[in-house]
């Protein structure tokens, strides 16, 4: 994709100075038919086979990861003996970057008369760059958390949900949340204005999310809230909250940041004076 971007730029670089640095309509739509030419053309192993493969990779080594987590030997053999599906399911990966590269050529063929519409052209080709990078992390996320629910319902356990810090407001809210094998994490989210979030079996909430799930003895449901408590749901949660408070986040707006650490304050973030204190100076700045 980035050498078919280069290959589009430098196809219009060339029209435009050898016509001078001014192109009429009909020598627009001479290089923009030229242009779709090259990205009709365009051709690539077929991609889907080796994201299957790769989303066996990962169950696997989601396996792998939660086993050794997992206290005492004997235990660990048993919950080495969780299978990896043979095959699972990703998502139309070829389809999504045949769709993105129709409309670069649908954009393409309508003319090309300055930089700026040549980079609208590359600028659909990078969509369809991005969105097929985003599955394969999706993939690979999602595997590797279904690889770790698979040996909580081995052992007979539960998943926790592990946010990192500077999350979003949606999979904050989730930190510490523990379900049994199979069951659905509920919607929730620290923004009060937030969308419908959706109740799902774990890992990704949404494209490009990096949540992780651990296997845990814990009790399901949500988190103690008091900061207090020697449970690692307990402590999860409480520096969810601070990161909330403290708009820690590098995924949403501002006017969504502030909204939230202003929601959980007045409602009682539970967290420490100090931080508490902190973090109302924090907003009053802004």
């Amino acid at each position: 994709m980035e050498a078919l971007i280069r290959a589009v730029l430098t196809a219009f670089e060339g029209a435009f100075l050898s016509a001078g640095e001014t192109l009429s309509d009909r020598q627009a739509e001479q290089v923009g038919k030229a242009v779709g030419a090259r990205i009709r053309r365009q051709r690539w192993e077929p991609m889907e086979p080796a994201l299957r493969q790769a989303a066996v990779e990962a169950h696997r080594l989601g396996v792998s990861r939660a086993v050794q987590r997992i206290p005492g030997e004997k235990a660990k053999a048993r919950a080495r003996k969780t299978k990896t599906p043979k095959k699972r399911d990703v998502p139309a990966i070829d389809a999504a970057l045949r769709e993105a590269l129709r409309e670069a050529e649908t954009v393409a063929r309508q003319g090309i008369r300055n930089r700026t519409e040549a980079a609208a052209v590359a600028a659909k080709i990078s969509k369809g760059k991005a969105r097929i990078e985003g599955h394969a992390r999706s993939v690979a996320n999602e595997g590797i958390n279904a690889g770790t629910i698979d040996v909580a319902r081995t052992m007979k356990l539960r998943v926790m949900w592990i946010a990192e810090r500077n999350a979003c407001l949606d999979c904050l809210a989730h930190a510490g949340y523990v379900v049994e094998p199979g069951r659905l994490f509920p919607g929730v989210s620290f923004d009060p204005k937030a969308r419908k979030v959706p109740a799902v079996p774990g890992c990704p909430l949404h494209p490009n999310c990096r949540c992780q799930l651990r296997v845990t003895d814990e009790p399901a449901g949500k988190p103690p809230s008091s900061r207090s408590s020697l449970s690692p749901a307990a402590r999860l949660a409480a520096e969810a909250r601070r990161s909330v408070v403290y708009q820690w986040t590098e995924y949403e707006s501002g006017p969504a940041m502030q909204r939230a650490a202003e929601s959980l304050l007045a409602a009682g973030a539970g967290l420490p004076a100090s931080v508490e204190t902190r973090a109302r100076r924090m907003l009053r700045k802004k």
